[in-house]
């Protein structure tokens, strides 16, 4: 990092103090993928509308702001929690909006469907984040429930339209390690080094359920039951045993980022949501209106939930912020 790097990045924490540092706005209540283990593939997550509104949007924002929860400056708002958003009809003005508010939107999309995003929008786009498991189709569909070519000649679109329209946007690869790929991370690597230049950032992460729910029955139950889902079939393709053994490793005392001030999570509908790995089917999935809340109601009820303390007796914020990445 360069001494002016290193200026910037510290007046941008000096500016954003007291503000939420990860802003997580689910703008889409659709995805076009069907993820064999994911909790909306499996219909263990369900949103009640299809798309929040830009008006919606603007509301929500313009509340943040006045509660402190939005960077003062050039944050960056993830418009995705389980969703595809550049489903949402109104993906344009919602960009628009995120500008307008001196913020940067970031996305995470699986390329399935062309992106409908035109060109003067993606200027407002800091990063993307394209998430995958494999480069054979027969994995691949297996668990996107996708055809591989077609998804890579809409992420090559991307890059073309993002070469014209915003050439300084990053691209994130997360690449998910299930055990019937792991002699496949070098060779992916390979493939989007020289498909992007080397202008991207490669992130390997161990397959895991994004379904708090289901960790807890499993830590509970010492790895008999798996709620929501089949037990052995999952063991098939995902190491559940990781999540025993890194949560076992875990210091006596593990902040959790995600019951403080600095990590906020709206649901598609305007709702505070406790935790991005709590689904719908979760009474503490929603817990109340962002509009009608506070800033100091919202952090006592992040602070509180009972969700909260049974997640931390099993240790899980370090498996989940602290030891997943990478290999044990």
């Amino acid at each position: 990092m360069t001494i002016k790097d290193s200026l910037w990045k510290g007046l941008h924490t000096v500016l954003n103090v007291g503000c939420a540092k990860v802003l997580i706005l689910e703008i889409s209540g659709l995805c076009s993928a069907r993820c064999k283990y994911c909790c909306r593939g499996t219909s263990n997550h369900i949103s009640t509308i299809k798309f929040m509104t830009a008006a919606h949007f603007e509301a929500l924002l313009a509340h943040l702001k006045k509660t402190r929860f939005l960077p003062r400056w050039r944050g960056m708002i993830e418009l995705y929690s389980w969703s595809e958003p550049t489903l949402n009809p109104e993906i344009d003005t919602i960009l628009q909006i995120t500008h307008r508010y001196k913020q940067r939107a970031r996305l995470s999309s699986n390329f399935i469907v062309p992106w409908r995003i035109a060109p003067e929008s993606y200027p407002y786009i800091g990063n993307v984040i394209f998430s995958l498991c494999s480069l054979q189709n027969e994995h691949y569909r297996r668990i996107y429930g996708a055809d591989l070519q077609t998804t890579l000649a809409h992420f090559k679109e991307f890059l073309a339209n993002r070469k014209k329209y915003n050439p300084g946007m990053s691209v994130t690869i997360h690449w998910l390690q299930y055990k019937f790929n792991t002699e496949e991370t070098a060779a992916a690597k390979q493939y989007f080094s020289e498909l992007l230049q080397g202008e991207f950032c490669f992130r390997g992460f161990p397959a895991y359920l994004n379904d708090l729910q289901a960790h807890l029955s499993y830590f509970r139950s010492g790895g008999q039951v798996l709620e929501g889902y089949n037990l052995e079939e999952v063991k098939e393709d995902i190491d559940l045993d990781r999540i025993i053994r890194i949560s076992t490793k875990a210091p006596k005392s593990f902040p959790c980022p995600m019951k403080t001030p600095s990590f906020l999570v709206i649901t598609e509908d305007g709702q505070l949501a406790q935790c991005c790995m709590v689904t719908s089917k979760h009474p503490e999935y929603r817990r109340g209106d962002i509009l009608t809340l506070r800033r100091q109601e919202i952090i006592r009820l992040k602070k509180n939930a009972p969700i909260c303390q049974e997640c931390e007796q099993c240790h899980f914020p370090y498996f989940f912020f602290g030891g997943n990445e990478g290999v044990d």
